[in-house]
């Protein structure tokens, strides 16, 4: 697959996880539970699941066949970008939109009182990077043991 192809497939994908994050944001902030941190735990199932549908996406268009290292980049920079996205949301909102949210972080949270709507910009992106990372890692050693296996068929 060439770049002009690959480049918005990944935008595309990035797009969707981020939205995702979004709509579960919401809907925590809908039912009062946005300031209950440990359930950020979720959006790791939801970066599963956007390179997953991802790395699928791309095994379809490459006849079934998909390299590890492929699979690990590609999922990376799925990865990347979703966090990134939703990062300058997360920015916005704290920043501009809800300020009560911004000061219960920095009262309740450890190392909290550090934090400006910035910085936890910025610990998101680590954050889902760092969850994008080990994901990708683990779809990778799945995909590549797959196209093996139907090499070797």
């Amino acid at each position: 697959m060439n770049s002009q192809k690959l480049v918005p497939l990944i935008i595309r994908y990035s797009g969707f996880t981020s939205l995702a994050f979004l709509a579960y944001f919401l809907l925590m902030k809908l039912l009062n539970l946005e300031t209950i941190v440990e359930l950020r735990l979720l959006n790791f199932f939801i970066m599963l699941l956007g390179i997953r549908f991802f790395l699928l996406r791309l095994k379809r268009e490459h006849d079934g066949r998909l390299e590890y290292l492929q699979s690990l980049g590609y999922g990376f920079v799925v990865a990347v970008f979703a966090s990134v996205f939703f990062s300058a949301f997360m920015f916005i909102y704290l920043a501009y939109i809800d300020h009560a949210m911004m000061q219960h972080i920095q009262t309740n949270q450890p190392f909290g009182e550090y934090l400006t709507p910035g910085s936890a910009a910025i610990v998101l992106i680590l954050e889902g990077c760092s969850s994008g990372a080990i994901i990708s890692f683990a779809l990778a050693q799945f995909i590549s043991k797959e196209s093996e296996m139907k090499q070797a068929d």
